[in-house]
This record gives structure tokens, C-alpha cells and sequence, in this order.
């Protein structure tokens, strides 16, 4: 399903300052909500690469475990769980918990930098931008009236934030999913020339063949890209072009745990150092420990597992891990708070 940009857009103007633009749906509602000059609330500060340490693990467990039988969602938590979704690039699952968060509009306003402009998560939202700030936005939230896109197609839907303070100058920048990759406007509204520096977000079923800065072809792919501004530019455009994923796992669980979850055991197989088996350990026990109580432990190989088991979960390739401990983060976190609205609707 294709649709115009322009129809997709909903402007959110007149409550949130600075002016905000988001697809239509629980998102902009919530964000609508935030009046001007609201303080913001406190918020932990999450490491870029927490999720690969233990702490995250335990702590994302003891929040889904309190959410899951609360009577009521709690904003705090809430929150929490967005910036560590954001940390691991699950974006679609951020946004959701950014709108659960609608009752409390200082830990909305607290939250949103983090998802445009961009404040990465290892910062405090509320600090001033400095010149040459690194920059780090989400792809925008889907529509709420359109229905997902099927494996290897995409939603087209935009954002925009009207005015960034970035050193002594004011910016303007907007996100895009197009049909054929993400787009990145920058423009320069007011104040001395400055610099800044922008990573791509990413979808989690597409890779990213080129990246252009201006239409230029850069060397490097995954980094922040800089770009210098100053009065009079045209806009400056950031282009990341899409290139599918192998299906190497699922990337949309089903709606009922698979039985050979029910009846078996997570194996997570590890790499050879410490760390790498500490991780696996912790990951194990934030299954078995968790709201869905899955059985998981760590092993060497597949050959070290004498019980049946139900899923092997290799985590020995450095270069997919992180995507495949995203995913299973993510399809822990929509199951456990799903139980736990179903359980507080009785």
C-alpha cells in the first residue's frame, strides 16, 4: 500500500513546542497533549550498547515482570522500557511505549528528543546541543489507520521538528520512509553556521545498500554522516537506500507461543569469551526469569543439549547479534504486556 506523504502527515501545532509533525494515530495524540513549557521528568540514561551487558537484561526482565501484573501501566516503567527499545533500534516498539505514556506529559516531553531530533539515549534529553552534535532519530511511528506493510514492502509515513537548537543556530529536520529507502531533511533556519552529524535508523527488515550525503555517495555505511549548515543553504538531504534482509529468523512472532516453547528448552548457543557467555547466560535467565517464564539456558553447541529442545538461538556471529537479541527482546516485550492488558480487561 502506497501513500502520498502529504496525506500521511498529521501536523501537531499550537500545544507542543518547538512544532512537531507526526503520522496520524495514539502518537501525535499523545504528543498533542503535552502543553508548552512542560518540565521535564527525570529519566535513566541508557548505555548505546547496554544490551550487551547483563544489567539490561535483568533490568528489562524486573520491568516487564512489574508491568505485567500492574493494575495499571506505569509511566516510569513505561518510559524506561522506551529508551531501551530505542537503544537496540526497535523503534516501532519505543513509539508504543511512548504512548502508553500519555497521562504524564513531563515524561512525554522527556522522551520525544529521543526520538526526534535524535538526542542519542546515552544523553539526558534536556542538555543543550552542541555544535557538531551526533544526532540519532528514529524512523517515524507507523500510520494507525493503515495496515502493516507484508515482509519486504514498506509504510510511507514522515516526521518533522521545526526548530532544533543546535550551538547558537536553529535547525529544521525531518525523517522519511520512502518506497525505496529513508530520507533525511536538514535545513538551516536562523543563527551562525553550525555542524551536525546524523545516523541512519534503520528498519529491521531492510539493510542499507549506499547512504548520500547531499547526493553524494559516502565511503562509510552505519556511522553518522556530517553535514556543515549555514544561512542561505538549500535543504541538505541524507538518503539511505533500502537492501532487503535475509530471512535469516522471524521478524513477526506468531500469536501463540510456539510449542516447541512450551515444551522445550531456548538454547542460546555462545560464543567462546567470558563475555560473550555471560551474556548468553543473563539473556537465558531474563527468558526463564521473565513474565513468560520460557525455559532457556546457555550452551557451547547444539551437540551440549542431551534434554529436547525447542529453539536454537545462535548468538556466536558478532555481526547479527545485536539484530537477533533485538528481536527476541522485542517478541518478549509485545507478549508479556499483551498478558498483562488482558489479564487488567477481565
Amino acid at each position: 500500500m502506497v501513500l502520498l506523504v502529504d496525506l500521511v502527515v498529521a501536523a501537531v501545532l499550537g500545544q507542543v513546542s518547538p512544532p512537531i509533525e507526526l503520522p496520524s494515530g495514539p502518537v501525535a495524540d499523545a504528543t498533542a497533549r503535552i502543553p508548552p513549557g512542560t518540565a521535564y521528568a527525570a529519566l535513566p540514561v541508557i548505555a548505546e550498547d547496554a544490551w550487551m551487558s547483563p544489567a539490561a537484561w535483568k533490568r528489562c526482565g524486573e520491568l516487564l515482570v512489574g508491568e505485567a501484573s500492574a493494575p495499571k501501566p506505569d509511566s516510569a516503567r513505561r518510559a524506561e522500557l522506551a529508551l531501551l527499545a530505542l537503544a537496540q533500534h526497535r523503534y516501532a516498539d519505543a513509539w508504543t511505549r511512548y504512548a502508553e505514556c500519555a497521562d504524564s506529559a513531563p515524561t512525554l516531553a522527556a522522551l520525544l528528543p529521543h526520538f526526534l531530533p535524535g538526542v542519542p539515549v546515552s544523553r539526558t534529553a534536556n542538555a543543550a546541543l552542541a555544535d557538531g552534535a551526533v544526532l540519532a532519530p528514529a524512523l517515524p511511528p507507523f500510520l494507525a489507520d493503515a495496515p502493516l506493510p507484508p515482509r519486504g514492502f514498506v509504510q510511507r509515513r514522515a516526521m518533522r521538528i521545526a526548530r532544533v537548537a543546535v550551538g547558537g543556530a536553529v535547525l529544521a529536520l525531518r525523517v522519511s520512509v520512502e518506497n525505496e529507502g529513508v530520507q533525511i531533511d536538514l535545513d538551516h533556519v536562523e543563527g551562525p553556521p553550525v555542524k551536525v552529524a546524523i545516523r541512519f535508523p534503520e528498519d529491521p527488515e531492510f539493510g542499507f545498500s549506499d547512504e548520500y550525503v547531499d547526493w553524494f555517495r559516502q565511503d562509510q555505511r552505519g556511522v553518522p554522516h556530517e553535514v556543515a549548515l549555514k544561512a542561505g543553504d538549500d535543504t541538505h538531504t541524507l538518503y539511505a537506500r533500502f537492501e532487503p534482509r535475509r530471512p535469516d529468523w522471524p521478524t513477526r512472532e506468531p500469536d501463540l507461543v510456539p510449542a516447541q516453547l512450551e515444551n522445550g528448552t531456548v538454547l542460546l548457543l555462545s560464543g567462546p569469551s567470558a563475555k560473550e557467555r555471560a551474556l548468553a547466560d543473563a539473556v537465558a535467565a531474563f527468558l526463564r526469569d521473565g513474565p513468560l517464564a520460557i525455559q532457556a539456558r546457555r550452551a557451547d553447541s547444539r551437540a551440549a543439549a542431551p534434554e529436547p529442545f525447542g529453539v536454537a538461538i545462535d548468538l556466536t556471529n558478532a555481526g547479527d547479534r545485536a539484530r537477533k537479541l533485538a528481536w527476541l527482546a522485542g517478541a518478549v516485550e509485545r507478549r508479556a504486556l499483551d498478558r498483562g492488558r488482558t489479564r487488567r480487561s477481565r
